[in-house]
């Protein structure tokens, strides 16, 4: 068995992960840029703490439902249902969710 050298495995893992093979729905955007890693709002929240925000990753959404100006994304689904975007953030918030602009 080849054993390869602790560093070199960790730069192929931080390669790997930079290079969107772990796209997920949600991304933390903060000074070191926008990693998108997460499945759900809630744990991009966490992730973002103070010092960041989330983002939707528009690229690995569910594709919406709805014809509305305003859409819920969850991990599972994007429902474009809203006509407000104070409605939408209404449950957003509910749900532990976000919107977005259609």
């Amino acid at each position: 068995m080849i054993r390869y050298p602790r560093s070199l495995l960790l730069l192929l893992l931080v390669v790997g992960l930079s290079s969107g093979a772990a796209a997920a729905p949600f991304c933390v955007v903060d000074f070191a840029g926008e990693r998108c890693w997460y499945a759900d709002y809630d744990s991009c929240m966490r992730a973002a703490g103070n010092q960041g925000s989330c983002s939707v990753n528009r690229n690995e959404m569910v594709a919406p439902s709805g014809g509305a100006a305003y859409c819920l994304v969850e991990s599972w689904k994007t429902d474009c249902i809203y006509r407000t975007l104070a409605q939408c953030d209404a449950e957003a918030r509910r749900r532990r969710a976000t919107c977005i602009a259609r």
